[in-house]
């Protein structure tokens, strides 16, 4: 195998002395990818409420009955699908749902996954049983499970699910936020050289810290053994309900005394070499961030949830957003960069969104608007709709387009619960018509494989009645007809594809009027447009209007 330096000999070599072959080469690997990427996308399709039980048939299939989560190891917490499960608290009616739910968030809160003395969550469990974790902690899985744990609470009214968010966002506001407000990214898994060094423990050292307070912390917790060394991960092995039932006390009592335990073990650690911070502000994980402290405010009522919500976001706007009104990516130290990514915009929204349904500051509303407009200009893709990944740049090969969810919900598909929510905070129909029509686009991918789009199912399951995906339905296979010059859509200008809407007119049958495309509002124009052009002659190089002239050169 060549080394890398004799790689870069080659390549210069080549560059210099068989340029032109080389650039021949690469506009077919160009093609070659372009091709690939159209080639993963499956037909459009009306989607309906097939994928979403088929989603719901999966997860119960996959269930771990003993464990809880899904699948075995290594688990990541399965935020997407516990989401989807608590959407509808009446879903918590069902005995295996209600069990899938409760014995999952129960499992991980318990576990060592849970940073037990220090509250927060780690990455993942290395096991199957949640006690051995990857030890680095990030931020988005700090919002993700905030807000499982928040909504568990509005539905059951259980104290432990509060307890669990309490801990979490305690964590977050002690080590994961800056004085402006902004949200860190991560804390590293390591320090000096060993993972999880800084979390792990000795039974000697929990004695030596706790003295004769230890046999009744370890009544409740216990140590999960590391794969090397003798220090262990802390974990609850006895539910602290059962354990003050037989101690005859209130669970209260208990969670008193080990409160304190746990705050003597807390200033133990913090002697030791405190991991490495990630201490850059990402946009969409502020956003998620922004949106679980505002969730958590609205059903716990506790104020300081609200300021954590609104300095974030005051944060991003601030420094994070350039005069032009679009989203940096990254910021760090004072210098933000990068353009932001569909990601960046879309959680934004959905953040900015979740703080005023919880304030009723209509300035959130109005900001999340902007940036949902922000997000339609450059993302939207006008010839196939949805969403592409990133913004239209003149050294990219491709622009992607996916909708499939990975360690987070993917970004079409947050785009898309964020479109519904501001067009039900707005009464704006564009925006509904925008999220209806890339659920249409995406419906193959969800009818072929709905686990890997369980947040784009979500959002066709919130959408309730699916009839109004028809209405998306036409609008798509009008574009199609665009896009082969076959229409009565009259462009108003030289462009084949004029960038603004608005500058696109339909010409309906029964009477003139203007209409916004690419989401057509008036029904009635617009299956009598979806009619007539279908029925137009093939002439793939000429368009017509309706007098039947020739509009291919205006």
């Amino acid at each position: 195998r060549p080394s890398f330096p004799r790689v870069l000999e080659v390549m210069q070599r080549e560059w210099s002395e068989n340029r032109t072959e080389v650039e021949r080469i690469a506009g077919e690997l160009a093609e070659a990818i372009s091709e690939l990427e159209a080639g993963q996308q499956t037909p459009p399709m009306h989607p309906d409420s097939v994928s979403v039980e088929r989603v719901l048939v999966s997860l119960r299939g996959r269930y771990d009955g003993l464990n809880g989560g899904f699948g075995g190891a290594p688990k990541f917490p399965p935020y997407i699908r516990l989401k989807l499960l608590l959407a509808d608290a009446r879903r918590l009616d069902d005995e295996l749902f209600r069990r899938i739910v409760l014995h999952t968030l129960e499992a991980m809160a318990q576990g060592g996954i849970t940073d037990q003395v220090g509250g927060g969550f780690h990455r993942y469990a290395t096991d199957a049983g949640w006690k051995v974790p990857h030890f680095e902690k990030m931020l988005y899985s700090q919002a993700q499970l905030t807000q499982l744990y928040v909504r568990a609470y509005a539905i059951t009214g259980q104290e432990r699910w509060r307890r669990a968010a309490r801990q979490i966002l305690s964590f977050v506001e002690r080590e994961m936020t800056a004085k402006e407000g902004a949200f860190y990214s991560a804390l590293d898994a390591e320090t000096e050289g060993e993972e999880g060094r800084y979390y792990t423990w000795t039974e000697d050292q929990l004695v030596a810290a706790l003295g004769d307070d230890a046999a009744l912390f370890m009544e409740v917790y216990a140590l999960a053994s590391m794969p090397e060394g003798e220090a262990g991960v802390l974990y609850i092995e006895n539910a602290p309900q059962e354990i003050a039932l037989e101690m005859g006390i209130e669970t209260d009592e208990l969670y008193t005394h080990l409160d304190a335990m746990l705050m003597a073990l807390y200033k133990e650690r913090r002697t030791r070499t405190y991991p490495l911070v990630d201490d850059k502000a990402i946009a969409a994980w502020n956003g998620m961030m922004i949106g679980a402290y505002a969730y958590a405010y609205e059903v716990l009522k506790e104020p300081a949830y609200r300021l954590a919500a609104e300095h974030g976001a005051e944060f991003v706007l601030q420094h994070m957003r350039r005069s032009d009104g679009s989203l940096l990516r990254v910021e760090r130290a004072g210098q933000a960069r990068y353009d932001g990514y569909l990601d960046d915009y879309a959680f934004m929204v959905e953040g900015l969104l979740a703080l005023h349904q919880a304030t009723g500051t209509v300035h959130w509303l109005n900001e999340a608007q902007a940036l949902a407009d922000q997000m339609l200009a450059r993302f939207w893709d006008d010839e196939g709709g949805g969403f592409f990944f990133s913004q239209s740049a003149a050294d990219l090969i491709v622009r992607s387009k996916s909708a499939q969810d990975g360690a987070l919900p993917s970004g079409n598909a947050v785009a898309v619960h964020a479109l519904l929510s501001l067009a039900q905070a707005t009464n704006e129909t564009r925006y509904e018509e925008l999220a209806l029509r890339t659920l249409y686009v995406f419906g193959g991918m969800m009818r072929a494989q709905p686990e890997a789009f369980v947040h784009m199912v979500a959002a066709v399951e919130h959408l309730g009645d699916t009839s109004r995906l028809d209405t998306a339905a036409e609008i798509v296979a009008i574009d199609s007809i665009v896009t082969m010059q076959v229409r009565r859509i009259i462009p108003n200008s030289k462009r084949r594809r004029p960038t603004d809407p608005r500058r696109l007119a339909y010409q309906c049958p029964t009477r003139t009027r203007r209409l916004s495309h690419p989401h057509i509002a008036d029904a009635e124009c617009r299956r009598a447009a979806a009619r007539a052009t279908i029925a137009l002659p093939a002439q793939p190089n000429t368009v017509l209007s309706s007098a039947g002239r020739d509009l291919s050169r205006l």
